[in-house]
């Protein structure tokens, strides 16, 4: 099924924002070369300029400290790729550039060997087998880039690495399964959630099943109450797909709307529809805490991985030598949408499908088919707040 696992090196998907393996650039808008013994890269300082500044904090891009790794982000952030990949694959980038430089070696001189040496390092630092793909199709990426764009030959084609290193070969630990909630765990959740707003935002979720960020950048305009139907961004695949809203979660909106959101500090100059504190959109991290805290509470909360820490990603996050992975996250509640619409019947593939919402025809037969019991017999699947 459709994002069903998460990998312990997973920022993006599993939408609880591990620590990247790389410690995030806080320069800001500041211009201050990368920390490292090695002299970096001799065009890092011409591209770190405030175009890309701006970019990494509009994006909230990590800065790779090489002047290649940054033009390709440059080039293809908001074009070939969406924000949220081009975070991952800036996180990437600077991992893999910091292994380079420990040992003396600028990107564009690096060899095979340099590249399968930290291929190994993953493997043996347990990074599942779909991260060190992900690895892979970014240092086959900016290695094209300098090809073709850059006007410098690299040591190592880029078609090389990607026939040389085959993710599959690696020891690898398996993917990490992240059971979904059932009806009564998410009545435990439900129950847990302090605010009115908290507690919308996780039935929103459950019942509709979007990615976190789809959900958590839903704007004033994107709702329909009269006609029952909200609309939202595909973050990941790009374009806007529509959704049908129960009779309940459609009043509750309404209260939300006319009665709840009103009294919030700065929402009368937000566009969101679930403000952050600061009146922007709320981020990745806060709605995550917000339900990690509330599954904790509600005694359903358990961790179901780790991973080591370098002792500068402890430094920077301020915790212990590992990161934990939690059972209960802002993601769970896209498993839970898709568990409860089979355990109703519906086909895995067909749900399947309808998680990626890239298909109207598909969003369109399983929501707004003729058949009317469609449309309320996938809403009764779902629990909603009893408070």
């Amino acid at each position: 099924m459709t994002d069903a696992t998460t990998t312990l090196d997973d920022f993006t998907n599993s939408e609880e924002s591990p620590p990247s393996t790389t410690d995030k650039d806080t320069s800001g808008s500041e211009t201050s070369t990368p920390e490292s013994d090695f002299d970096t890269c001799p065009c890092w300082a011409e591209e770190n300029d405030k175009d890309w500044q701006d970019l990494m904090d509009e994006a909230d891009l990590y800065d790779p400290g090489c002047g290649h790794a940054i033009d390709y982000l440059r080039d293809n952030t908001n074009a070939k790729f969406k924000e949220s990949t081009a975070k991952t694959y800036s996180s990437r980038l600077r991992y893999f550039i910091e292994h380079l430089h420990e040992h003396e070696t600028l990107l564009q001189n690096a060899t095979m060997k340099d590249v399968g040496r930290f291929m190994k390092k993953l493997a043996r630092s347990g990074r599942s087998e779909s991260t060190i793909e992900i690895y892979r199709t970014v240092i086959t990426g900016v290695m094209k880039h300098i090809e073709l764009y850059r006007h410098v030959e690299p040591e190592v084609r880029w078609e090389v690495v990607r026939e040389e290193i085959t993710p599959s070969s690696f020891q690898t630990p398996p993917e990490m399964e992240r059971e979904p909630l059932d009806k009564e765990e998410a009545k435990r959740l439900f129950k847990e959630l302090k605010t009115f707003r908290n507690r919308l935002l996780v039935q929103a979720g459950i019942e509709l099943g979007p990615r976190s960020e789809d959900l958590r950048t839903i704007e004033l305009d994107d709702i329909d109450i009269e006609g029952r139907e909200i609309e939202l961004k595909n973050t990941k695949s790009g374009g806007r797909y529509t959704l049908p809203l129960s009779e309940d979660l459609a009043l509750r909106l309404r209260h939300w709307r006319s009665v709840e959101r009103p009294s919030l500090p700065d929402a009368e100059d937000s566009k969101y529809l679930f403000p952050s504190e600061q009146g922007g959109a709320l981020s990745g991290t806060q709605f995550n805490a917000i339900i990690k805290r509330a599954a904790e509470r509600a005694g359903i909360q358990e961790v179901v991985g780790t991973m080591p820490l370098t002792e500068r990603q402890q430094e920077i996050l301020g915790i212990g030598p590992e990161k934990r992975f939690h059972r209960v996250t802002a993601h769970t509640l896209r498993h839970t949408f898709s568990n409860l619409l089979a355990e109703e019947g519906y086909e895995l593939k067909d749900i399947s499908l309808v998680l990626c919402h890239d298909s109207m025809e598909t969003t369109q037969k399983y929501y707004f088919g003729n058949n009317s019991d469609i449309k309320e017999g996938m809403s009764s699947a779902f629990p909603s707040p009893d408070v």
